[in-house]
C-alpha cells in the first residue's frame, strides 16, 4: 500500500510538521495520526506544503515534493528540485541551472546519480 503524507512549515515556530493535509477555507493543517481537527497549532505555510514521493534519498531520508537533491556521484554536482508533472502523472527532476533538463524521477536514478537532499525550494526561495 502507497503511503499518503505531507509535510509543511509550522506557521507560529517554523518547524516542519508531517502528517495528513486538511484544507479548512484558506487554511492548511497538518494533521498527526492521533488529531482529528485542524486547528491554530497545525496551521502551515501553504507554499511550504509537499507531498511524500514514497521514495528516500542516498542515506534513506524520505523525499517530498519540493526538495531539492544533489547529485553525489559521477562527474558534477547537479541539483534537481522534486516537482510533479500534471501532464505526465508523475513526479519529475528539474535541473536546477538548466530548467529545462528533466529527468525522470525512480529509485534506479536516486541509486545510480546517489543523490541526496540538501534543503528544499521553500526554504531556498526557489
Amino acid at each position: 500500500m502507497r503511503v499518503v503524507k505531507f509535510r509543511g512549515e509550522d506557521r507560529a515556530n517554523d518547524e516542519w510538521i508531517y502528517g495528513s493535509l486538511v484544507i479548512v477555507g484558506d487554511s492548511y493543517h497538518i494533521l498527526d495520526e492521533e488529531e482529528t481537527e485542524a486547528h491554530e497549532y497545525n496551521a502551515v505555510t501553504k507554499e511550504s506544503v509537499g507531498q511524500f514521493t514514497g521514495l528516500f534519498d542516498s542515506i534513506r531520508k524520505e523525499i517530498y515534493e519540493g526538495d531539492i537533491l544533489r547529485r553525489m556521484e559521477g562527474e558534477g554536482n547537479e541539483e534537481y528540485k522534486v516537482v510533479y508533472e500534471e501532464w505526465i502523472g508523475s513526479y519529475a527532476l528539474v535541473n536546477i541551472g538548466t530548467p529545462e533538463d528533466m529527468k525522470e524521477f525512480s529509485k534506479f536514478m536516486i541509486d545510480a546519480r546517489k543523490l541526496m537532499i540538501v534543503g528544499n525550494v521553500y526554504e531556498r526561495g526557489i
